[in-house]
């Protein structure tokens, strides 16, 4: 193991290459080592990085951790690491400490696997690209909170759950989360000013105002949406209010659009209903539909009471074998758009 201090300070010190065999940097291995640029950890043995390892090597641009072996980080491990662009911290980590790079740190691309508390290890810094390859499966209620902002976060594995208002208290433009999360909660982008959403359709009836920023005011900041697959029924009110957005690509299994699910979606350009089987009551009601004309696939069978009710489409066509569906009353009530059906 490299001991306690044992290069703390040496300001000039500028490449580590290490030797097989090593199984931990120590606390304060290389803190102060100003000038450190880059460092290879060796495979095989290594374990842990220890408390403060690295800490203030403020001109460091590269560090390689080994995909095995290494199970825990310690806080403050990579702190004021301001050069520090890229990062990957292997799936075999199953400890990091609070505060891992320090308020003000900017990096371009991290992944790394999510364990509870990421809000703490990640605290202050800004992120273009966070990839979550692994790790705990669920994400707690804010626990990305204390980030200062991420351009992009990936879901990829491990995580199945997504707890009620879990980002809330940090700022992600854009996410993607994996067909391997089976449940979202309520309100769970809230908070966070999401922007760019993909993700699959998991969430029940009582998982309600998944993007509403503030539930009393409905705002939200959410502008497209895509289903990637999930379910076949998407559920009632599911963007309800959801004014700002404005274009959704729906999970090719959807065959049934509940009551309300776009109501009052007052920005939504337009909707393909290619497969769709059943669309609830007022399941359009007051949105824009803006681009060209609404096309009613013959799969339709069954449009409920005010489906369409003061959308602003300009025209409606029914595809040839339609002539068997059921339409409700109010359909196209006050669409004083309407030119041509």
């Amino acid at each position: 193991s490299f001991g306690t201090g044992m290069f703390y300070g040496c300001k000039s010190l500028q490449v580590v290459s290490m030797p097989q065999g090593i199984k931990s940097i120590g606390v304060d291995s290389f803190n102060g080592c100003e000038s450190l640029i880059s460092v290879s950890l060796p495979g095989g043995v290594l374990e842990s990085i220890e408390v403060r390892a690295f800490n203030n090597c403020k001109a460091l641009k590269t560090i390689s951790i080994p995909q095995t072996g290494v199970t825990k980080i310690g806080t403050n491990a990579f702190y004021n690491c301001k050069s520090l662009s890229e990062l990957t911290i292997p799936d075999t980590v199953t400890s990091i400490g609070n505060y891992l790079f320090g308020s003000g740190c900017y990096l371009k691309e991290l992944k790394m696997p999510y364990l509870t508390g990421i809000g703490n290890q990640l605290n202050g810094v800004t992120i273009d690209n966070l990839t979550i390859t692994s790790g705990n499966s669920t994400i707690s209620t804010k626990d990305f909170s204390g980030i200062k902002s991420i351009e992009s976060l990936n879901i990829l594995d491990g995580v199945t759950t997504i707890s009620q208002r879990a980002f809330d208290g940090t700022t992600i433009k854009n996410i993607s989360i994996s067909n391997g999360v089976t449940s979202i909660g309520e309100n769970a982008f809230g908070g966070c000013g999401v922007i760019n959403a993909s993700l699959p359709l998991v969430w029940t009836e009582s998982s309600k105002n998944l993007f509403i920023d503030n539930v009393t005011s409905l705002t939200t900041t959410v502008e497209t949406i895509t289903l990637t697959g999930g379910n076949s029924t998407l559920p009632e009110n599911s963007f309800y209010g959801v004014t700002s957005l404005t274009k959704i690509t729906l999970n090719p299994e959807l065959k049934k659009i509940n009551t309300g699910a776009f109501y009052n979606c007052i920005n939504l350009e337009s909707i393909d209903l290619s497969g769709i089987e059943e669309i609830g009551v007022s399941a359009f009601y007051n949105c824009a539909l803006s681009e060209g004309v609404l096309i009613i696939p013959s799969s339709v069978k069954t449009i409920g009471d005010a489906a369409f009710n003061k959308a602003g489409m300009s025209g409606v066509m029914f595809n040839e074998g339609t002539d068997e569906i059921s339409l409700g009353i109010d359909l196209f009530h006050t669409c004083t758009d309407l030119s041509a059906v």
